[in-house]
């Protein structure tokens, strides 16, 4: 247990950031998430979709196998680029678009997919749905005080180290 939710803070922490971010960006999306607290789940596929906190996964082939013409043997290590998956336009019409009501917003492959599903997935998923009900609930207006600072030098996280924000009463 103690490895389940360890394995998952960096990845769960950076996506919540990048949650927070995007809605910092979007106060529409933020002002129609704290009306309707359904949207919750759909805004954080939505932004795990949009900027996804684990940006590649790895894989070996089982066997040789090819694909458009590209072959593959067994030793080879496959990257898979997530970020790029999750905005292809025949997936996802408008892509580059941070939309918490897009119907589909769930089938992004961030958490991996089939029998390579994260492990943590659920409770990631829940982790984040919580953590974004209180600050939907107790915060109202909130802005960046400085540039958040991101991730350096890795090709598989993406996320914000630090996001300083100001909360305020009144827009």
């Amino acid at each position: 247990m103690v490895n389940l939710l360890m394995a998952g803070h960096d990845t769960t922490r950076f996506q919540m950031a990048w949650a927070i971010l995007l809605l910092t960006r979007h106060p529409d999306q933020f002002e129609a998430l704290r009306k309707n607290h359904n949207l919750v789940p759909n805004a954080i596929a939505e932004a795990m979709r949009v900027r996804p906190a684990n940006r590649r996964t790895f894989r070996l082939p089982r066997a040789p196998m090819e694909i458009d013409g590209f072959k593959f043997e067994p030793t080879d290590l496959l990257v898979a680029n997530i970020e790029a998956a999750n905005l292809d336009p025949k997936k996802f019409p408008k892509p580059e678009e941070f939309d918490i009501r897009r119907e589909n917003a769930g089938d992004h492959l961030t958490f991996g997919h089939g029998p390579h599903l994260c492990a943590g997935a659920s409770i990631s998923r829940v982790e984040m749905a919580e953590a974004m009900k209180v600050f939907i609930t107790r915060i109202k207006h909130f802005d960046i005080v400085k540039d958040p600072s991101f991730v350096a030098n890795s090709s598989i996280f993406s996320g914000p180290n630090t996001l300083d924000l100001a909360f305020r009463e009144a827009a």
